[in-house]
Parts: structure tokens; C-alpha cells; sequence
């Protein structure tokens, strides 16, 4: 039986700016940052991802509410660039949702900051819902959080 979600992880192109996205303009805290130097080559993270002379910077990044993101910047073996932004309807991740005590807010911070939105936000009967990209071009779902 699955008890709850632990983390989800997201290969990153260039981790300065996906901290920049997901720690300065969402508001996430650094929990664990290996640094700019990658993780030293090790047998076992061989073995667990199935390749050969692995090395990444890895980063852990967390809501006020215990969940967690970990960014990936792979160093080797050298990763292939995805080949164009995916679609909704791809296969695949999708996105992921946060909800935000500030959803205006946040929405401005994020536009100024030059952040791609797929729409302007769309009240589905709950409040607004909106979709922007991480530097990466995944998709990142915003709500307002509102208590009950």
C-alpha cells in the first residue's frame, strides 16, 4: 500500500536557473543543495539508474507543507536536450500544481520575471487556475490556496 508521496524529480538544463524559478519566484526552500560541483562518479548511482560514469548536482527543494522537489543537473552521462516543448497531450509528465496564499501575487512576481504562461488564468468553478513553464519548458499549475 502506498502511504504518500515522497518526492518528484525533474532533470534540469542548467540548475542556477531552475533554483532561481522554483526557490525565488515560487517561494520553495533549499532543503539540500550538493553545490555547483556535480557528485563525485559512485558504482551504486551506476547501478540504480542503469548508466554508466555518472555524475549530477542534485537539489531538494520543499513547500511549507513537507513536499518536495528535487532538480537533477546531470554532468555526465552527457543528457540529450528534449527535442521541443511538450504539449498537454503528449505522453508523459505533465505538470505539476501548487497552490499559493498570494495566486495574484505570485502571478505578477512570475510575469515580471518574464515567465511564459499558456494562458491567462481560468476560473474553473473553484477559483483561477493557471499554467506557465519552468526554464525547462515543463508545465507548472498555480491555485489559489484558500482554507475551509
Amino acid at each position: 500500500m502506498l502511504l504518500r508521496d515522497n518526492h518528484t524529480a525533474i532533470s534540469v538544463g542548467d540548475m542556477e536557473k531552475s533554483l532561481a524559478f522554483y526557490r525565488d519566484l515560487l517561494g520553495m526552500k533549499v532543503r539540500m543543495d550538493t553545490g555547483p560541483v556535480p557528485r563525485p562518479h559512485s558504482p551504486l548511482m551506476d547501478k540504480l539508474f542503469g548508466l554508466s560514469g555518472i555524475s549530477f548536482r542534485i537539489a531538494h527543494l520543499e513547500t511549507d507543507d513537507a513536499y518536495v522537489l528535487e532538480l537533477l543537473q546531470w554532468h555526465a552521462p552527457t543528457p540529450e536536450p528534449s527535442s521541443a516543448q511538450m504539449k498537454p497531450n503528449d505522453v508523459g509528465f505533465h505538470s505539476q500544481c501548487f497552490y499559493d496564499t498570494d495566486f495574484d501575487g505570485l502571478c505578477e512576481r512570475l510575469k515580471a520575471a518574464g515567465v511564459r504562461f499558456v494562458s491567462e488564468p481560468v476560473d474553473l468553478g473553484r477559483g483561477p487556475t493557471v499554467f506557465c513553464s519552468d526554464p525547462d519548458g515543463n508545465w507548472v499549475e498555480i491555485r489559489p490556496h484558500t482554507r475551509r
